[in-house]
């Protein structure tokens, strides 16, 4: 799977406007997630990936870190802001 790479850039670019502590992590294949699916159904959608790391995946247990969870919302709050349509449009 491959990122959007507008969508990777502008979601960069949204944390460090915002001093969002953020890790880029890559993976030679399939996540395992919905994004997997919306970026390959029918023709295709621009996705990105955001995850929080955690331990215990799946389990009554599973641990995140709560700073991890905040700065998330963070960064989505500040995305969601943004125009799509335009960042879209520039790749």
């Amino acid at each position: 799977m491959a990122i959007f790479t507008a969508i990777h850039d502008a979601l960069v670019e949204t944390a460090k406007e915002n001093n969002i502590p953020y890790q880029i992590e890559a993976i030679s294949r399939g996540t395992g997630t919905d994004a997997n699916v919306i970026q390959l159904s029918r023709a295709g959608a621009a996705t990105g990936l955001i995850s929080i790391p955690n331990r215990y995946m799946h389990s009554p247990c599973e641990m995140v870190d709560m700073r991890d969870v905040q700065h998330t919302i963070a960064l989505l709050a500040h995305f969601c802001g943004k125009n799509i349509g335009e960042i879209l449009k520039s790749y």
